[in-house]
């Protein structure tokens, strides 16, 4: 039920297309707002009436019907007919023969560490890791979204200008770079006091799982921003190496994690968790030698940023569980002592990261001139 999704959006108006090309992010944004609002009001109110499973798949059913829908008020274009064009059909299938490939080899580098914890360990373990993962990962999501709707049309603008891509990445890059780390500084200090606010006591260990996989943040949406560098190139098939590399790494780092933590500690799922996490490396250096060709040598400034970011995150993460520790002392609610440990920790990432965001925001607003 939930795949016929897929044949309602192609539906959609081309205008969210030219939209994308054009940055033109509020036109996009407003298509996004009213479609994950009707979904939301569709799910609660089905759920209210039949609280089923359905309820679920027919808020994603609607939310196809309705981006459709909205597509060709907010998006206009000229009214789409249905041609078949020969030029363009071979293009699609060229490039994204390659894509469909990269997608598949996407999913088993992202899912391949839930895959496999569900198959070595309990599946109360896999409940608390998938929980502790979402968490880890909500705020390169955010990130990479901006990342999605503006370092892509920007790059194959320049190449299509015939601009210098080294110096547009280097504008590029450099925001995207401090909005990461401030989120991954975010997460990573107010991760676990999230956990305890929202999850009962079984969920304790996603609190330090979520500091591990955080790592993960800021390496997913630099090494994202390189793979658009790519694809805005045209070069659907280099990219294919980056997620190679990173499952080469799962499969060498997970098992090897879990042996050495289950020798050291007798706990395999702290090192089977850390392998998840450092994976990401393999595949951002694979993205990173890939964009050198065309003179973009951003590793070196990664390094830096990544290094500001760790401090930032440790200092906050200091700040948010002497907040914590301080309110249990007090006697409060372990919620609210939660609570307060995450505002203290997001207020000193505030302080650390306040004038560089700022910075940041300004420039991604200028990246069309």
């Amino acid at each position: 039920m939930t795949g016929l999704v897929l044949v309602i959006v192609s539906f959609q108006s081309p205008g969210i297309w030219l939209a994308q090309r054009r940055v033109e992010v509020w036109r996009l944004t407003s298509v996004d707002v009213v479609t994950q609002t009707a979904t939301l009001a569709t799910m609660i109110a089905w759920a209210a009436v039949s609280p089923t499973v359905w309820a679920l798949a027919a808020g994603v059913v609607v939310s196809g019907i309705v981006r459709v829908g909205a597509s060709y008020v907010v998006a206009r274009s000229d009214r789409p007919r249905f041609r078949l064009d020969r030029d363009a059909c071979g293009s699609i299938l060229r490039f994204g023969g390659w894509l469909i490939v990269g997608t598949l080899l996407t999913f088993l580098a992202t899912d391949l560490p839930t895959l496999a914890l569900g198959r070595a360990f309990t599946k109360e373990d896999l409940a608390v890791f998938t929980v502790a993962l979402m968490l880890a990962t909500f705020s390169s999501q955010c990130v990479s979204k901006i990342a999605a709707l503006v370092v892509f049309p920007l790059f194959s603008e320049v190449k299509n200008v015939g601009g210098d891509i080294a110096s547009a990445a280097g504008r590029v890059l450099e925001p995207l770079r401090v909005l990461a780390g401030a989120a991954t500084a975010a997460m990573y200090a107010s991760g676990p006091m999230a956990v305890v606010m929202l999850w009962p006591v079984e969920y304790a260990n996603a609190a330090w799982m979520v500091r591990l996989l955080a790592v993960m943040a800021i390496l997913i949406v630099l090494g994202e921003s390189l793979k658009m560098l790519l694809l805005s190139l045209g070069e659907a098939r280099p990219t294919i190496w980056g997620h190679v590399s990173k499952l080469l790494a799962l499969a060498v780092l997970m098992p090897t994690g879990a042996w050495w933590t289950s020798q050291t500690m007798g706990w395999a799922l702290p090192g089977f968790v850390a392998g998840a996490a450092l994976s990401e490396v393999a595949r951002y250096l694979a993205f990173s030698v890939l964009t050198r060709r065309y003179g973009v040598r951003s590793l070196m400034r990664d390094l830096v940023w990544f290094a500001v970011m760790a401090v930032g995150a440790m200092l906050s993460a200091i700040v948010a569980d002497a907040a914590h520790i301080a309110a249990a002392a007090q006697g409060w609610d372990s919620r609210v002592a939660a609570g307060v440990g995450g505002l203290a920790g997001c207020g000193m990432v505030s302080v650390v990261f306040a004038l560089p965001v700022l910075v940041a925001i300004r420039d991604v607003r200028g990246l069309r001139g």
